[in-house]
């Protein structure tokens, strides 16, 4: 009773925040139930712009009054960002445990979080968060003159400014964007394709089919468990490569299989190999088979037997002629991580006719067409400059000085790091086309070194040196922030969109928020350092979820991209039913 009648009285705190936050998830609710989720295809222009408009009114006027009213003051301090974080980061985690459905679909629900985007509650949080993020980089910028250090009124005001362009414009925007499939088979022209409600529209701009093609990396033979169809590796087996033919005809006479070479339709992959054990041997065929030609296995005993695992892609590419609005033809070639822009329409190397492989002769091409993209990418920037910001340490000259060793330390540790993973030729492996990325690189490094700091964070807050703590979470949050910014860029070339809520995204997200809110905590001077302790942990069990728990959650089996699966084990599946 004592403490619900200090409520509502100047100043506000943390429990005035979360009774605001609740009674928006409340309205939410209510929401959901009258209106059902909300149709972003629906808010395009000119309504998409009228609300942006309304947004910065409102933002404008709300901080016009602030020195008026406290509440309004009260919205721009860390203390009423910390319960909108909260409520925020564990609607992304229901959001990560939950499978989500594609956009143009119902929830599976009957609450709606199974489509967390277009779920009210989650909507009205992140209109709310905006707000105060707008008004606090307003109250910031006015302010700097009266003591605040520029450098900081400039870290406060990119990195608030990058992430309220790039979560408004990237919603608000959602409604003009458009995103299409195309098939084309070689030889073919077309300008029509499928949108997301599996529609057919007209383009204004026409694509033809010169050549697909498709390179693919070397055969090779594994050892298979033939009661689990696994790769094994220490069977005892000694398997020598005696002859390899990329296009092989196979030939069946007196209950014999052999192959030879030819490049007629339809032909596989052969491997004539030996097989020794304790002096016992063999020699034979494996073929990972295809489309028109079973697999060939070669039995070495009752356990085992020698595989070649499908061959998988290292490029495909389709040659295109594009044809815009002005009859100006284009010719490019596309491929993954290679897209090609004509007239305002990004064109991706999406797929192909996976069944016949290597001899397909239709390529699968995604048009997107984003007119906000180009405002979305000033946030990114922004943000990049706010997190090198970051490594700027804050506090007394102790702290100062060592966070500045912090900094140079992490900075250093992720070149050396990045130096050594590309003399070793770490991403120079066999990987998809996908992970065949500029980004990918750098993607990974500062994750593993941001994922180090905010480790030693912990350790360090365990042993009560929240000091120490401080100074390591800032670089780690910069490493967090340039990570996911890099994988929004990779994204882009390869799939068409910076970012799609997909399960790794998620908790990656949440993570990400959870930091945040441990800064303005600390910000804030009126928390508890066992409350600060506390929350370091939280964000540090997290980050483990997005590290390598995602993998196992159901909202992420066969539906998340960064749910990668060692090819040669995947491709043993296939193997399976033959070989037992």
């Amino acid at each position: 009773m004592q403490h619900a009648a200090t409520m509502w009285k100047h100043p506000w705190k943390f429990s005035e925040g979360l009774v605001i936050c609740g009674g928006l998830i409340i309205i939410g609710l209510l929401l959901q139930w009258l209106l059902g989720p909300i149709d972003w295809s629906s808010v395009s222009g000119p309504y998409n712009w009228l609300l942006l408009v309304g947004l910065v009114f409102v933002t404008i006027v709300a901080h016009s009054f602030s020195y008026q009213f406290h509440v309004l003051e009260w919205m721009s301090s860390p203390v009423a960002a910390v319960p909108t974080l909260l409520c925020i980061a564990a609607l992304m985690a229901v959001m990560g445990l939950t499978r989500q459905v594609p956009p143009m679909m119902p929830p599976s629900d009957a609450l709606g979080v199974t489509r967390m985007t277009a779920f009210w509650p989650f909507v009205l949080m992140n209109v709310y968060a905006m707000l105060q993020v707008g008004m606090a980089i307003m109250t910031t910028a006015t302010r700097w003159r009266i003591g605040i250090p520029l450098w900081r009124v400039i870290l406060f005001c990119a990195i608030h400014l990058g992430l309220w362009l790039v979560l408004v414009c990237a919603t608000l925007g959602s409604g003009d964007m458009r995103r299409v499939r195309m098939n084309l088979s070689r030889g073919s022209v077309e300008d029509r394709a499928i949108d997301e409600r599996h529609r057919q529209v007209r383009l204004p701009i026409s694509v033809k089919l010169d050549d697909f093609g498709i390179d693919e990396y070397p055969p090779e033979m594994v050892v298979v468990d033939r009661r689990t169809g696994e790769v094994v590796d220490d069977s005892g087996w000694q398997l020598t490569a005696f002859d390899t033919i990329y296009y092989a005809v196979r030939v069946e006479t007196d209950s014999v299989v052999d192959y030879v070479a030819g490049e007629s339709y339809g032909a596989a992959s052969a491997m004539l190999i030996g097989a020794k054990k304790n002096g016992v041997g063999g020699v034979g065929w494996i073929s990972d088979g295809n489309f028109m030609y079973p697999p060939s296995v070669l039995f070495l005993d009752d356990r085992y037997c020698a595989v070649m695992p499908e061959r998988r892609p290292q490029r495909y590419y389709s040659v295109v002629d594009v044809t815009d609005m002005d009859k100006q033809a284009v010719h490019d070639t596309i491929e993954v991580n290679h897209p090609l822009r004509v007239d305002g329409w990004w064109i991706y190397q999406s797929s192909y006719d996976v069944i016949k492989g290597r001899w397909s002769e239709t390529s699968v091409l995604e048009l997107v067409r984003d007119p906000w993209l180009s405002v979305v990418y000033v946030g990114f920037v922004l943000m990049l400059f706010g997190a090198l910001l970051l490594f700027v340490p804050v506090g007394g000259n102790k702290l100062r000085g060592s966070g500045i060793v912090i900094s140079v330390v992490i900075i250093v540790a992720g070149l050396f790091l990045y130096w050594t993973l590309i003399r070793v030729g770490f991403f120079e492996r066999k990987m998809m086309p996908a992970l065949q990325s500029p980004w990918f690189a750098p993607h990974i490094v500062v994750y593993m070194v941001g994922y180090s700091a905010l480790a030693l964070s912990v350790v360090a807050a365990l042993f009560r040196r929240l000091d120490l703590a401080d100074a390591l979470v800032r670089p780690g949050l910069a490493m967090l922030t340039f990570g996911m910014l890099f994988g929004a860029f990779w994204a882009k070339e390869a799939w068409g969109t910076y970012w799609s809520w997909d399960p790794k995204e998620t908790w990656a997200a949440a993570t990400w928020t959870l930091y945040v809110l441990y800064i303005h905590l600390r910000a804030s001077g009126t928390v508890s350092r066992g409350w600060a302790i506390s929350l370091l942990v939280v964000s540090f069990v997290c980050l483990q979820m997005c590290w390598w728990g995602v993998n196992y959650l159901p909202s992420a089996k066969a539906t998340s991209v960064h749910t990668y699966t060692s090819w040669v084990s995947a491709c043993a599946d296939d193997f399976a039913d033959f070989v037992i």
